[in-house]
Formats: structure tokens, sequence, C-alpha cells
């Protein structure tokens, strides 16, 4: 994630096949190869905890520069917790490569976000990137934005080339309000 970036997180999920149709909140959890919810105990944010139940492993998940679990910035009276992340102090969450994470074929990433950027701010952000592992590989996918040119992008490398489709930063996420933020790539 450049530096600079600012965003709380909620939950992470990352699936093994493209949404469709009418697939209800349990579904997805069921099919989750990678699931973070953040509700692990606060005090020391160096991990938290892979519930996928349909991975082939419990995935490591690590933190850098110990970003701030914060009670959950989304639901009022929730035991839960939200991540606070700030890319100034480049802090970042990974995920270890594994079987799940490295899917040959469709793959949705999908989460509660807040972008705490003003729509006037000229940076550009990373949100999500998957990388692959070894010297001069490039990005598998990922998703930037860019809120003072309200450009939203989200791309993929087929080891043809990056594909981009741009989006509206305030249309696909705004400022400071909760998005349920799915991503779908075949």
């Amino acid at each position: 994630m450049p530096s600079g970036s600012h965003f709380t997180l909620v939950a992470l999920i990352v699936t093994n096949f493209v949404l469709s149709g009418d697939i209800t909140h349990a579904q997805v959890r069921d099919r989750a190869v990678v699931s973070l919810n953040f509700d692990d105990a606060p005090a020391a944010v160096t991990t938290a905890t892979d519930s996928g139940k349909a991975g082939k492993v419990a995935d490591a998940v690590s933190f850098a520069a110990s970003p701030t679990r914060i009670p959950s910035a989304f639901v009022t009276g929730s035991a839960g917790y939200s991540l606070l992340v700030d890319g100034t102090k480049q802090q970042v969450l990974s995920i270890a490569n594994s079987e799940d994470t490295s899917r040959p074929n469709a793959v949705t990433v999908s989460g509660l976000f807040a972008s705490l950027h003003a729509l006037n701010d000229g940076g550009t952000f990373g949100l999500f990137a998957k990388r692959k592992v070894g010297a001069g590989d490039p990005t598998n996918y990922g998703i930037n934005f860019q809120p003072a040119v309200d450009n939203f992008q989200v791309y993929v490398n087929d080891a043809t080339g990056f594909k981009v489709v741009n989006y509206s930063v305030k249309g696909a996420i705004g400022y400071r309000r909760r998005v349920h933020l799915t991503v779908s790539l075949d």
C-alpha cells in the first residue's frame, strides 16, 4: 500500500468462485478460502485468524507496523473490531502465498471498507494487490484509487499485460462511508 493510505477494514473474504445470482451471506462464508474478521484480541495487532471454511490451509496473516484495532467502526454496540490502517506508517496486512491465495481460476475479494481520504486528496492509494512470488514477476491483480481525479481502478495481469477497468471513486467508495466492496475476477 503506498504511503499515505488511510482506511478502515472490518472484514476481508477471498473466495474461489465468481459471485452470481442470489448467493446468501452464509454461502459466501462457506466458500471462503480466506476469511478475516479482525475480532481477535485487540492487544497486539500482529496477526489475524483465518476462518475460511473452504480453504486448503489456515493462511498465515500478518501485519506490518502494527495497525490499530478499534471498536467496530460500523456497528453501534457491536463487540467486534475494525482495523485502522495508516499507510504513512507503512502499515499493511499480508497474507502469505498459499494454495488458497494463488488460485488459477476465478477469485472474489470482498469486504467492508471505508476510505478516510477526502475526495480532493491527490494521492494514489492501493487497497489490495496480489503479487506473484519471485523476482521481476508482475502483480497478478489489484485495486488502486485516486480521489482527486475520481479514478477507482481494478486491474489484472493475465501474462499478456495489464487489463484495467476504471470506475468513479465517488460512486464506488466515496468518503467516510461504509461500503461492501466486492471484486470478482475470472
